[in-house]
């Protein structure tokens, strides 16, 4: 049976490797964004983008602003948390534009069949924080660190019971995150 999951797609982010914003980058025909809102409105009907920039309304989900400004990625997984109503929710970042609804799916249904706190995917090389599934319980600790400007994505996981979902090799670089022009070019040849 397929679950749906409210997510957060996060936007946010100086992208100064990538000298410019990140989810707007064109990979081919499409933005970054563009792939990812495809890839995940397969397995969820409630999106939101966590962003101030005004350029993604016209992709039509709704935005939110960050609460604590420039905090990076923890910032940005405070806000959905301390946004969203529901109990689990599914936070990506806008910069991985190979993202499957399978993969999602599988992720989805990984943190379902457990009592952690954080689901997250990971291959072969990587472990990939803004691929996860974090519940509510997450929100007030997330806070502190920010709070303490201890802002690494993964000491905030490590002080949670999580579990990692191990993507198959042949299919890592489908969670490839692209930070910079020149990890870009790599896919526009």
């Amino acid at each position: 049976m397929e679950k749906i999951i409210q997510t957060y797609i996060l936007c946010g982010g100086k992208s100064t490797r990538m000298e410019s914003e990140k989810g707007l980058v064109m990979l081919h025909d499409k933005t970054f964004i563009e792939r990812i809102l495809e890839q995940t409105s397969k397995v969820s009907k409630n999106i939101t983008l966590v962003t101030s920039n005004k350029e993604y309304q016209k992709f039509g989900f709704p935005l939110v602003s960050d609460i604590h400004k420039n905090k990076g990625a923890l910032g940005g997984i405070y806000t959905a948390l301390h946004h969203t109503t529901e109990y689990k929710i599914l936070i990506l970042s806008c910069d991985i534009p190979f993202i499957t609804s399978t993969i999602l799916q599988d992720l989805i249904e990984f943190n379902e069949k457990t009592e952690a706190e954080i689901s997250i995917a990971k291959d072969n090389k990587n472990i990939h924080p803004l691929i996860g599934v974090y519940t509510k319980r997450c929100e007030e600790k997330c806070e502190k660190l920010i709070q303490l400007d201890e802002l690494r994505v993964m000491n905030f996981i490590n002080q949670f019971n999580t579990n990692y979902l191990d993507v198959k090799p042949e299919d890592s670089h489908l969670l490839e995150n692209i930070n910079s022009k020149k990890e870009l070019n790599k896919h526009t040849k």
